[in-house]
């Protein structure tokens, strides 16, 4: 295997790049390559993997990840943009604030504490489970198309929750107080709504086919 790592002027940007050796046909075991990179907390990463795992620990700056399969995990990060693309990629964000989009065909999408403005987790048939109170005011949306969504909010959540399933269920165990107007009309165990406090962040629930669950932590 060889690697090879290129700068722009200045130093700037550096592009690291893994292939195998011309001529060279490597076995499983050998078409590996394992890096361990050190930066500073605010630079912008991208990373692109088809199998390999990616972690990301205390950034605060752009980061751009994607896996076919890989399990991606971010952790300690604040202040941070977040996108995150996978295919079967498992993804696992905790300890996060900032600007997150996660975009994944099936696999499962784990949030614990993660918090910010703009909080977007969309899949195809992967299961999704949020532990966190939604701080900060922000626009917070789950969506899957035939997955399951479970959410765990402590009590002091300020929250303002919506939660829609056409063909699954929806179950609320958390003691949302009903809103006067909504832009819907719940139906029984497929959508409710409902406020926590003073509902400052705005949270949307919704699936297709698969089951929903708010629960108090």
């Amino acid at each position: 295997m060889e690697v090879d790592a290129n700068s722009v002027a200045e130093g700037r940007r550096v592009d690291i790049r893994t292939h195998a050796v011309p001529q060279q046909k490597p076995n499983s075991s050998e078409f590996s390559v394992d890096f361990d990179i050190a930066v500073p907390p605010g630079v912008s990463v991208v990373v692109s993997t088809a199998t390999a795992p990616i972690t990301i620990d205390g950034l605060s700056g752009d980061l751009s990840l994607s896996s076919d399969t890989g399990v991606v995990t971010v952790k300690n990060a604040a202040n941070a943009r977040v996108e995150v693309h996978g295919v079967a990629a498992p993804v696992v964000l905790s300890d996060l604030s900032g600007r997150v989009e996660v975009i994944s065909s099936n696999g499962s999408v784990q949030l614990t504490n993660v918090s910010g403005p703009r909080v977007s987790v969309t899949t195809t048939s992967g299961n999704i489970s949020y532990r966190g109170d939604f701080s900060g005011g922000g626009s917070y949306v789950l969506a899957t198309h035939s997955g399951a969504i479970e959410v765990t909010l402590p009590e002091s959540a300020s929250v303002d929750v919506t939660a829609r399933s056409l063909k699954g269920s929806v179950e609320d165990d958390f003691p949302l107080q009903s809103k006067s107007h909504m832009a819907f009309v719940p139906e029984a165990g497929r959508s409710f709504a409902g406020t926590s406090n003073s509902g400052s962040s705005s949270v949307e629930l919704e699936s297709f086919s698969g089951r929903i669950r708010v629960k108090k932590q």
